[in-house]
């Protein structure tokens, strides 16, 4: 398989499952803050925020441990290709400790 193919499948492979937690709870997380910050409810908005932050973070805690723990068979369902599973791992070993930060 040519580099630059097997380049997009691991850059596709490692974003998929976690972009689409992260982005799905991001975005009920700002719903929440949003219409209470237009009911001029700013203290609310903030306890939503604070809470949001921490409940993300240990799910992320928990998603960023599990990737580590189970990182081929997470691979393994998106691609056989043994090239593409091995630049998977790779992957996930160094990203996922900086997934902490996105809590």
């Amino acid at each position: 398989m040519s580099l630059p193919m097997v380049v997009a499948m691991l850059f596709q492979t490692g974003f998929s499952v976690i972009d689409m937690i992260f982005v799905g709870m991001s975005g009920a997380i700002l719903t929440i803050a949003g219409q209470n910050y237009g009911a001029d409810k700013l203290d609310r908005a903030q306890k939503t925020i604070r809470n949001s932050m921490l409940i993300l973070g240990l799910f992320m805690l928990s998603v960023a441990g599990e990737s580590l723990l189970f990182a081929e068979p997470i691979v393994s369902i998106f691609t056989q290709d043994a090239e593409v599973v091995a630049l998977s791992i790779g992957s996930l070993y160094i990203r996922a400790p900086f997934w902490l930060s996105w809590g």
